[in-house]
């Protein structure tokens, strides 16, 4: 190609080049220019909250409204949320805004409580961002008040704790049992609880109420630990008694209330009032403070006397809920007892009652013990003579607050190698109440007691002797043992129950 053809193309190549950005001048500028966005305020309920106030994060409830302007040279397209929780990493499209010209409005509404970050972001036509066109906010969200939990009773005693309890569990306790020392509270306690808050508890704000069976105010007890996440409500007999004067003796069932608050600000705290703990009962018994004495076996029913037989093993447990400090315990033949029951300091007078023993015997029938500063429950243990007779077992306690208890407790020792019966009720052989039928052609008769055998006993019959009734004693017991003996062995074969009801009634 020569050269005139080449500058002639390169001519009309720049010629069209120039047209053509001439005719591009001529229409619409780009819009190069980013929307900003400005928030106004927030508001929560009636509660309102200028941006100003925005930093360093926000503590509301689950209902807030964000207001604010949005600009732009072409004008806004949109104005959207985004949300990323603090255990997110990655924000995700959360709500649209209410658009009125450059105003808009969100209306959020969040699901869970956290701390949450909220992106506001405007946008133009032409996708163009900046600096100036979001905005985060950090939100606390929380809407529920402190909750208390795993309650417990410190008993201010070697670290023992023990669990507040459903009222029906509570009264179904035996409180004679050295297994149940720790349930009845006394002198001064501590109720202890963990309390939980999304965001924070108020300091200052939890405190406890002690309510009675009827659901009466006894008093309200502050939180007296620094740390309001596991707070400590002492108690004492003076504030219960001061509450209510019917607590200076007795035995009586008390419940846990709480009252607590947490920090948030929009709209207002969430408070926890009047809070009913679940299963949050407790015992309260002064009496409870004294040491105890039991003994096994347990005496016969409707009766105050314990049966055992010839060389029996019988049981003096003492216990105390604090600690024992001395213990002691003899078992006395009657004729001991005897000779020193009147005295006014029978246990407290321990030589004398040593004395009373023979020398030989002593080692086997009294019990002096020393317990250790931490003991709180002794078993001592004492074995029956091998004649029957009446004894008693002589005991006495006291505990490290110089509390103490005494018991005297009658033994009736048996030989029980032959069946051996013991009428309880009706006591001293009365006349046993009989209840007649309603048309009177049958009679109910009731007879409590126990039967006494080394074997065991196989059965046991009733003989009902009519007629026999007499003013003199002596004629009446004749009348019964003549018919008594008139029965041939063979008639005592055992019988079945039925068969008892039925020869009761015939005769």
């Amino acid at each position: 190609m020569n050269k005139k053809v080449k500058y002639l193309l390169f001519f009309v190549t720049l010629t069209s080049l120039l047209f053509l950005s001439c005719q591009i001048g001529l229409g619409k500028e780009v819009d190069l220019e980013a929307p900003t966005i400005t928030l106004t305020k927030m508001q929560s309920g009636t509660v309102e909250l200028p941006s100003a106030k925005f930093g360093g994060g926000i503590y509301c409830g689950k209902k807030v409204s964000f207001f604010g302007t949005a600009t732009d040279n072409e004008g806004v397209d949109s104005v959207y949320a985004e949300i990323k929780w603090s255990n997110e990493t990655e924000y995700k499209h959360f709500a649209d805004a209410t658009l009125t010209g450059e105003t808009f409005r969100f209306d959020l509404t969040f699901e869970q409580n956290g701390t949450a970050y909220i992106k506001f972001v405007a946008t133009d036509k032409a996708k163009n961002y900046n600096v100036n066109s979001s905005k985060v906010v950090t939100l606390l969200v929380d809407d529920q008040a402190p909750v208390g939990e795993a309650w417990y009773i410190d008993r201010h005693i070697n670290g023992i704790t023990y669990p507040l309890k459903d009222i029906e569990e509570l009264k179904k306790v035996d409180f004679n049992s050295q297994d149940n020392k720790d349930v009845a509270q006394n002198v001064e306690f501590s109720i202890c609880s963990a309390f939980k808050d999304e965001m924070g508890i108020k300091p200052g704000s939890i405190s406890i109420q002690i309510k009675n069976e009827k659901n009466e105010l006894i008093c309200t007890i502050p939180n007296s630990s620094t740390n309001d996440y596991s707070p400590v409500f002492k108690i004492t007999h003076d504030t219960l008694v001061k509450g209510n004067a019917t607590l200076a003796t007795g035995r009586h069932f008390l419940q846990i209330w709480y009252n607590a608050e947490d920090i948030v600000e929009l709209p207002d705290s969430n408070k926890a009032q009047d809070v009913q703990v679940p299963c949050g009962w407790f015992v309260w018994e002064p009496e409870s403070d004294n040491p105890k004495i039991t003994q096994s076996p347990l005496p016969a029913e409707n009766t105050d006397e314990v049966l055992v037989n010839v060389k029996d093993t019988v049981y003096a447990t003492l216990f105390d809920d604090d600690g024992l400090k001395e213990v002691f315990c003899a078992l006395l033949k009657s004729s001991e007892y005897n000779q020193i029951k009147d005295n006014q300091n029978l246990v407290t007078n321990i030589q004398e009652i040593f004395n009373r023993v023979p020398e030989a015997e002593r080692s086997s029938r009294v019990k002096n013990y020393t317990p250790s500063s931490t003991e709180r429950d002794v078993v001592l243990s004492f074995t029956a003579p091998d004649s029957p007779q009446g004894m008693y077992l002589v005991c006495y306690v006291k505990d490290v607050y110089e509390k103490t208890t005494t018991k005297v407790q009658l033994i009736n020792v048996t030989d029980a190698t032959a069946p051996i019966l013991h009428i309880a009720s009706p006591a001293n052989n009365s006349v046993p109440n009989v209840t007649m039928s309603s048309d009177s052609k049958s009679a109910t008769v009731t007879i409590e007691g126990q039967t006494l055998d080394t074997s065991g006993c196989t059965y046991l019959e009733f003989l009902w002797v009519p007629n026999s009734f007499d003013t003199d004693n002596n004629k009446k017991a004749e009348k019964a043992n003549a018919v008594f003996n008139s029965i041939s062995s063979s008639d005592y074969a055992p019988q079945s129950e039925d068969n008892a009801k039925q020869s009761l009634l015939e005769n």
